[in-house]
């Protein structure tokens, strides 16, 4: 019988003297050599390519602009989409000009826990395997003394682990005074030639803290003329006298021209329209006609830009007989989209999309998009036809329903507007909805206009 072992090694020596044949005897050493890089290999650190963490899509959110005083939120995401790895630290540095709202802080990481200090926001290192995520959320307030006007609060957040560290950084800017701009802009019409007149209109609208002095600028293509003294605007809601048609400037093509200045209480909405002739050939390099209008008060800005070129809008070309018929939908590119699992998309940022409400029946309209930054979209709803009320409205899905995000219901065809904060990479959905009990309406000869500004 052979003997098994001495300190955890076969004995070659006590094999010998067994006095093996050759054949049998060069057998079991190889086995032994086998057995020994074996184990050799078992012993030594994998030779395998470790993936690292990856932590660059985390992110932090906060509010662009506040007053002091105002009590603001930041949001923390932090998503691993690299190898797991254990021990993952998060901290904020909170800056001077605010402080902590007491128990305002809470993270996610599929139940919702109470954070500790701001240099151990979790409690405790967490473990990250790929794909996890947690979500943390505090109030802070700013500082009423917080006075020196634009005084940025920059706000930094750090991610720590054994070999690495990640910042995310929001800065807010301080503000005695917010505005919140929009800017509706549409040219008549979207596709023009040499000699024909383009008629531009621009809707400015502040929903947000009065100001005084906005000034409303414009950047003209060059191949265009501006028609002298065709520039007017209605200073509104509901123009008092003395407020209609009140000249505005000339503008000079080529060149960014100040077109009015004007104070902009609550609620203002200041209607300008003004003419341009187109002076090149279609074809020419000059094309497409882009222009763009800027709406501005101290540091806060809003712009809007349109195109005037043949194929611009993506449009639906049907013969009227296909639009009453009854299987129009199959003419067309995005329906049927009559409920989020049929929205058509991804949207292409900055398109101008054109469609129908075609019929009693088609109410709604589903689009989706999916930014890759948390910057702001902008989704915009116009060219509704007369006699209609289009809402607009955007959703998310967090697996179990439908959470709304945004939403702008203006009465009768004015335009609609929403602007939010996105997640990165979430699709969100995006609405057209007319209510026709409550007089939405339809029109299947005037399409609506849509489009969707994201990064």
């Amino acid at each position: 019988m052979m003997d098994k072992k001495e300190n955890g090694q076969f004995s070659v020596d006590k094999l010998t003297r067994k006095r093996l044949s050759p054949i049998v005897f060069s057998a079991i050493l190889g086995a032994v050599l086998v057995l020994t890089l074996t184990w050799a290999v078992a012993q030594s650190p994998s030779q395998a390519q470790v993936q690292p963490p990856d932590f660059t899509l985390s992110y932090k959110t906060g509010p662009q602009y506040a007053k002091p005083g105002d009590t603001v939120t930041y949001t923390i995401v932090v998503e691993n989409n690299g190898g797991a790895i254990q021990n993952v630290l998060l901290s904020d540095t909170l800056p001077a000009g605010i402080t902590l709202v007491p128990d305002s802080c809470a993270y996610f990481d599929g139940i919702w826990w109470p954070c500790g200090p701001l240099d151990d926001l979790w409690n405790g290192r967490k473990n990250f395997a790929p794909g996890d995520r947690i979500t943390t959320t505090f109030a802070a307030t700013v500082s009423a003394s917080a006075n020196t006007l634009h005084y940025p609060l920059v706000n930094r957040a750090y991610i720590d682990w054994d070999s690495g560290q990640h910042e995310m950084a929001h800065t807010t800017f301080i503000m005695h005074a917010i505005p919140v701009f929009s800017l509706f802009y549409e040219p008549a019409p979207n596709n023009a030639e040499k000699g024909q007149i383009i008629t531009y209109t621009i809707v400015a609208v502040n929903s947000g803290d009065s100001v005084t002095q906005a000034v409303l600028s414009d950047t003209l293509p060059t191949g265009v003329d501006f028609v002298p003294g065709s520039c007017t605007y209605d200073v509104g809601p509901n123009p008092p006298p003395g407020s209609v048609n009140l000249p505005c400037n000339d503008l000079t093509p080529g060149e960014r021209s100040p077109v009015w200045q004007a104070d902009m209480p609550h609620g203002a909405r200041i209607t300008t329209t003004f003419r341009v002739t187109v002076t090149i050939p279609q074809g020419s390099a000059l094309w497409p006609l882009q222009n763009c209008a800027y709406l501005g008060w101290d540091i806060v800005r809003e712009q809007a830009c349109e195109t005037v070129l043949a194929n611009h809008i993506r449009r639906i070309y049907l013969p009227l007989v296909m639009r009453n018929w009854v299987w129009w939908y199959a003419y067309d590119v995005y329906e049927p989209n009559d409920t989020p699992a049929q929205a058509y998309g991804p949207l292409t940022s900055d398109e101008v999309y054109e469609a129908y409400i075609w019929n009693a029946a088609d109410v709604d309209d589903y689009y989706y998009i999916e930014p890759s930054t948390s910057n702001t979209v902008t989704v915009d709803l116009w060219h509704i036809p007369e006699g209609a009320d289009y809402d607009l409205y955007v959703y998310y899905y967090d697996g179990e329903s439908y959470r709304q995000v945004a939403y702008s219901n203006e009465t009768g065809n004015q335009p609609e507007q929403v602007r939010f904060t996105p997640e990165p990479n979430r699709r969100y959905f995006i609405r057209v909805y007319s209510d026709i009990d409550l007089g939405g309406g339809y029109d299947n000869e005037t399409p609506y206009r849509l489009r969707a500004r994201y990064e």
